[in-house]
């Protein structure tokens, strides 16, 4: 009688086991296909802002939303151009300004526009001389593709914009790239894919050191898992579903042995893409580099909370990198 009882509590345990692994094994896949598919799962459509964990007040949110709203009726051309990496369409908003100084690409965050990501510091980037190509990242927005990357794949889109960017002004001004948010981490990646020497530099705001970093830290803020057993199983859906490992590159591997002058710029209240991920990069790079901490600032609204210091910085690194060489 008690064999038969132990008999009988193995097979539930075992089945209670296997029923949890599976409805997390499923719970990863939705939220995998959240971060990466084009088209958000109808049940996920609605968690965007669980995910990011943005606690912005809703006066904050209307600020942002009247920049964004504001930027996006600015008159623009409309560029498009082909990836290299697979051929797909690629859009661009340029806006070109008199006299420019230099050329930002500018690259948004995840599941964002270029209009509410930039929109709170697009004049600014005009009244500095900056003309500005703001790109829609792979399966998001205007681009084509049915995958968004994290970083992995737009990084070699980044190649090709600057291609284009050059041809603008037949190389005789610098280029900078310029993230935010997974933005960020497109620039930084795209560091280690080979960038000409008319890029002059790199901003960074509120980036991630690797998508597997990101993923592992979401993973472990919503669902409470920090068992590395665990961790395999969003990375092995993300190289299904992406086509490359979710570390194939860190942001520290792309700028190892590079040159090229860094400013990144964070919030101290991110609790999206920790603060400690820019001071792990921060701290890595030996290359010319610039870190601009913003106090109280939540997931890329350090423009919107220090204004001046955020412009500021932008303006000294024009000036101690235009006429690099």
């Amino acid at each position: 009688m008690q064999i038969k009882t132990v008999k009988k509590l193995l097979i539930g345990t075992a089945a209670l086991a296997g029923g949890t692994a599976l409805l997390t094994v499923g719970a990863f896949d939705c939220l995998m296909r959240y971060a990466v598919a084009r088209k958000r799962p109808r049940l996920m459509r609605s968690v965007a802002r669980v995910v990011a964990n943005n606690m912005a007040g809703p006066e904050a949110l209307q600020v942002v939303h009247e920049a964004d709203k504001a930027l996006a009726g600015k008159v623009h051309t409309i560029v498009e151009i082909k990836a290299s990496l697979d051929g797909i369409r690629l859009i661009g908003h340029w806006l070109p300004v008199e006299n420019a100084k230099r050329i930002v690409i500018a690259a948004h965050g995840w599941r964002s526009t270029w209009s509410e990501s930039f929109g709170g510091i697009a004049d600014t980037l005009a009244k500095q001389g900056c003309s500005v190509l703001y790109f829609d990242q792979r399966g998001q927005n205007g681009s084509g593709g049915k995958t968004i990357g994290l970083g992995l794949l737009e990084r070699y889109d980044c190649l090709d914009w600057v291609a284009w960017c050059c041809r603008q002004c037949n190389g005789a001004l610098p280029v900078y790239l310029y993230g935010i948010s997974m933005g960020a981490a497109t620039v930084m990646l795209s560091a280690g894919v080979g960038l000409p020497k008319e890029v002059h530099g790199i901003i960074a705001d509120c980036g991630y050191t690797s998508p597997k970093a990101l993923l592992n830290d979401v993973l472990h803020r919503l669902l409470h898992l920090r068992a590395r057993f665990w961790e395999s199983f969003p990375n092995t859906i993300y190289r299904c579903r992406v086509g490359v490992r979710s570390d194939e590159s860190t942001v520290q591997k792309a700028l190892q042995g590079q040159k090229i002058p860094l400013l990144l710029i964070h919030g101290q209240a991110d609790r999206f893409a920790s603060p400690k991920m820019s001071e792990r990069i921060y701290k890595s790079y030996r290359g010319p580099k610039h870190i601009l901490r913003v106090p109280d600032a939540e997931h890329a609204l350090s423009m919107y909370v220090d204004p001046a210091s955020y412009a500021m910085a932008l303006s000294e690194f024009w000036r101690k990198y235009d006429n690099l060489t």
